[in-house]
């Protein structure tokens, strides 16, 4: 039952990454002003994922600020801080919040 469970879910999540590509495809021909949003949760766990596990604390207690700032323009603010201290060591966690 739990290979099945965990099929199924793989499966949902091939779909939904077949659909978000999807749809960004489609979005400057058809809808140039749509929005995709990525889910917070998977921003938050692929930051970690370039990060190193050493540096997950840290990490997370910097990211904080930025996800739970009242306005956008405070986020804005606090990522600009985190790209500072962690964009030279990990780039990539600057590049996946601006492709978001």
């Amino acid at each position: 039952m739990r290979r099945v469970r965990s099929r199924s879910s793989w499966r949902q999540l091939r779909i939904q990454r077949s659909v978000i590509a999807f749809i960004r495809g489609m979005r400057t021909p058809l809808r140039p002003r749509t929005i995709v949003q990525t889910c917070i949760v998977h921003l938050l766990r692929n930051s970690f994922r370039y990060a190193g596990r050493r540096h997950w604390d840290a990490v997370a207690k910097a990211l904080r600020p930025v996800y739970t700032a009242p306005t956008e323009a405070a986020a804005k603010e606090r990522f600009a801080e985190v790209a500072d201290t962690w964009g030279n060591r990990y780039p990539a966690i600057t590049r996946l919040r601006d492709n978001a």
